[in-house]
């Protein structure tokens, strides 16, 4: 279980480590989910490298991640759509400045029932160190316009579909 949800409250862009643009005045971590009902535009990571439990999309949302000065990466252990929203994570400023990794079984991306949601532009990092696994879940749709690395097994289940858009959209596909 997480330890709890964070709710963007900052404007239309900002840094991921200042506290005022969070629910609670918190960052969310590892343990903790970051929750986007809007469009946001990431013009840094902070300091650090950041993980978090959960990347949740709880209504329709561009997430920007744009190029910083600090070159650090977000990565997220889930990534989640709810039912009938459209969210986009547009990975604008490095390659694998995103990394979908929850560092067990599998890299879960959830997106629920006529949801949708597209990973765009650069590079995204799906590392996995025990199975290298990219495991969709839900009934909607993803659509791939990133290449989306370091995955070898693709599993799809209960009923979701995949979109390709872009060549070589897993490389790495065994």
């Amino acid at each position: 279980a997480l330890a709890a949800d964070r709710t963007w409250i900052g404007g239309a862009s900002g840094t991921w480590s200042d506290t005022t643009n969070w629910s609670d005045s918190t960052a969310p971590g590892a343990g903790e989910a970051a929750i986007f009902n809007k469009d946001v535009v990431i013009d840094g990571i902070g300091n650090a490298d950041t993980t978090v439990g959960e990347l949740k999309f709880a209504g329709d949302a561009t997430l920007t991640l744009n190029k910083d000065a600090d070159n650090k990466s977000l990565t997220v252990k889930k990534l989640t759509v709810e039912a009938g929203k459209v969210a986009v994570v547009d990975n604008a400023g490095d390659d694998e400045k995103l990394v979908v990794d929850n560092g067990t079984d599998a890299s879960p991306i959830e997106v629920g029932e006529d949801a949708q949601l597209t990973l765009r532009n650069k590079k995204i990092k799906g590392r996995n160190t025990a199975t290298k696994n990219l495991v969709l879940t839900g009934k909607g749709t993803l659509v791939l316009e990133a290449q989306v690395t370091e995955i070898e097994d693709l599993k799809i289940t209960e009923g979701g579909t995949l979109v390709v858009k872009v060549v070589d959209a897993l490389p790495a596909l065994t």
